[in-house]
């Protein structure tokens, strides 16, 4: 269990820094040997600017559009599983945690729809599993 947390919390912070390295380089990075992948997205601001922004379809970031999620999760059943079935109090942690996770998930995909309309939807095709490839 000690094992499974520790590289749940290392693939998080991997898939995190993948994200920020592909961006503070503007995509001249190479990633697994290959250079990412990604959709240049334009969307205005409150006062009328036109922004752009990068959504990355490849890598990390192609497997799933929220697969950094998994691995939090996976990391708080870690932490939960020592309690076995004793007691209901160990796994509070985990069902708030999936709670609050799933609930982002979809708020900040609605707010992704709304900022970058067409892109996304194009995002979406590239990457069509919210969380766990193949299933959701």
């Amino acid at each position: 269990m000690l094992f499974v947390g520790v590289i749940s919390v290392y693939y998080n912070y991997d898939i995190d820094a993948q994200r920020g390295w592909i961006r503070e380089t503007k995509g001249k990075v190479d990633v697994w040997g290959k250079k990412p992948e990604y959709i240049t997205a334009e969307y205005k601001t409150s006062d009328g600017k036109t922004n752009t922004s990068m959504l990355i379809h490849s890598h990390w970031w192609g497997v799933a559009r929220h697969i950094h999620y998994v691995f939090e999760m996976l990391a708080a059943w870690m932490w939960s599983f020592p309690c076995l079935l004793k007691s209901p109090v160990g796994y509070i942690y985990i069902f708030q945690l999936t709670c609050i996770l799933m609930h982002r998930i979809f708020r900040d995909e609605t707010k992704c729809k709304l900022k970058y309309g067409k892109y996304y939807e194009k995002y979406c095709k590239l990457v069509p599993y919210r969380l766990i490839p193949g299933i959701f």
